[in-house]
């Protein structure tokens, strides 16, 4: 008796088992067509997303990273895309400047360099592939490259000046094509 109660509670085990395991499974999903249908769908901006995810091409370029808006800064949110640079704002007050950085893409990783400048946003010197050379402006902070569909922040004091906001990212695609250069700027007034 003793020995038909164990089968009996054997039985039962494996079959929960089982049961647990062909729930978890359909849970999961893991066809094919679940995960196209998930690549097709708008990722929230901040997600933490990587290109590799939205078949952007740049699968060695990392998500952008959000840190919460500290106490007494002023954000500033920015929207990268192809070929564009677009703040919230046109000016703003000087100070802890909070930058909350969008990368719309929809293919191209992308960055935020803050330039203080006196120069227009699309007279900034360039050089032969068609950038910014880092080291003949002055840079006051930047947020570096990050992948499509995903948003970065950065703080940043920003002085009374005029400042471009660009994106400086040189990429080789047969040629090199200059974000910067394809109009990838704009100006913020800093009061």
């Amino acid at each position: 008796m003793h020995a038909l109660l164990m089968k009996g509670r054997w039985a039962y085990i494996c079959l929960a088992a089982v049961a647990a395991l062909a729930l978890l499974l359909s849970a999961c999903g893991g066809g094919e067509e679940q995960e196209d249908e998930h690549d097709e769908m708008a990722m929230p901006a901040g997600n933490g997303a990587t290109a590799e995810a939205h078949g952007g091409g740049h699968d060695d370029t990392e998500a952008g990273v959000v840190h919460p808006k500290p106490a007494g800064a002023t954000e500033v949110r920015v929207s990268l895309a192809e070929w564009t640079v677009q703040a919230s704002v046109s000016s703003v007050a000087s100070g802890d400047i909070y930058f909350l950085v969008d990368n719309l893409g929809p293919e191209h990783p992308h960055e935020l360099v803050i330039i203080r400048t006196d120069l227009a946003a699309d007279a900034l010197p360039v050089i032969e592939d068609g950038s910014v050379p880092e080291d003949a402006v002055e840079i006051v902070g930047e947020i570096e490259e990050f992948a499509p569909a995903t948003s970065a922040s950065g703080v940043f004091h920003l002085e009374p000046a005029t400042y471009a906001l660009i994106c400086n990212v040189v990429e080789e695609t047969g040629n090199m094509e200059s974000h910067y250069h394809e109009g990838m700027r704009m100006v913020l007034i800093v009061e």
